[in-house]
């Protein structure tokens, strides 16, 4: 029988090699007109962003390799400048994914592209928040977090910050593995990351999707595998620098019941269980989708 979850999967498997496809395309037909150091180097991060997709490693290599090469001979060329020459526009690249970008302060990763938007997460902790007040039911809708980002941090931002920042549809799908319900979709300026973005950015290994717990016919719930988190060749790409201070960042999606919210653990494992919403004060990495 076909389930809701099989549907869920296949479309989130099926989106993720579409992505990967464009992001692959998209670095090949950057090659075509790559001159400088810069070129060089953003075609490599494309590649290097797609985490062993087809050649994207070998392509990775071969092109951050050039860059350097261009910069080494760069820097022993001096050139006499023109008489009376105006300065050249300075060159802006196009933030790719995996590169980091400076924006309201802050720096951030660049986890995809969309038309003329880029999605976009906190490189480090910025603070620690907890996801509620109250030990209450709760959802990412209700919670004392999202009120905060988009109320206090986002009036932090400069004007021209804040114009820059699309309002966007976030979904707020069910955790797969406890089956407690991620309450409505909500359209947010800024929020935090759910299991599965957490999943398919980071690594896309399908491990949230594929590790789920099963009901036996007792009504107790066996673990496929750790049975609350999951662990991969990805986590160190989910660490932060803040880690030997900071135990956990949070996740929008609820955990084990609507008590709790799922978060990454400091050495980037994923805690789909959770952690009490109201408890020790979790770390904060706000994602956006930015206007360039």
């Amino acid at each position: 029988m076909i389930t809701q979850y099989h549907v869920e999967e296949g479309y989130l498997e099926e989106l993720e090699v579409e992505r990967k496809e464009k992001v692959y395309q998209e670095a090949l037909f950057a090659i075509k007109s790559a001159k400088t150091e810069i070129d060089y180097r953003n075609v490599s991060r494309q590649f290097g962003s797609l985490m062993g997709y087809k050649a994207s490693r070998a392509l990775t290599a071969k092109y951050a390799d050039l860059a350097d090469r261009i910069a080494k001979k760069s820097s022993a060329e001096t050139v006499a400048p023109a008489a009376e020459s105006i300065a050249p526009t300075p060159e802006i690249a196009v933030p790719v994914i995996g590169s980091t970008v400076s924006f309201g302060g802050y720096d951030w990763r660049v986890l995809a592209s969309r038309d003329s938007k880029s999605l976009i997460i906190a490189e480090d902790v910025i603070e620690q928040r907890p996801y509620s007040i109250d030990l209450v039911d709760t959802t990412w809708e209700t919670c004392a977090l999202r009120k905060y980002l988009n109320g206090e941090f986002l009036q932090k931002l400069s004007e021209e910050d804040q114009g820059r920042i699309a309002e966007e549809k976030i979904r707020n799908p069910h955790n797969l593995w406890y089956n407690t319900q991620g309450g409505r979709d909500t359209s947010d300026k800024i929020f935090i990351l759910s299991l599965e973005e957490i999943d398919s950015y980071f690594g896309n290994s399908g491990d949230y999707q594929n590790q789920r717990r099963k009901k036996y016919k007792n009504g107790e719930f066996i673990a496929d595998n750790n049975g609350w988190y999951f662990s991969n060749i990805y986590d160190v790409s989910r660490q932060v620098s803040s880690s030997d201070t900071v135990p956990f960042w949070w996740l929008r999606s609820p955990g084990l019941d609507s008590f709790g919210a799922a978060f990454v653990c400091s050495n980037g494992t994923v805690n789909v269980d959770g952690g009490l919403i109201h408890g020790p004060k979790g770390g904060v990495r706000p994602a956006l989708w930015l206007n360039m």
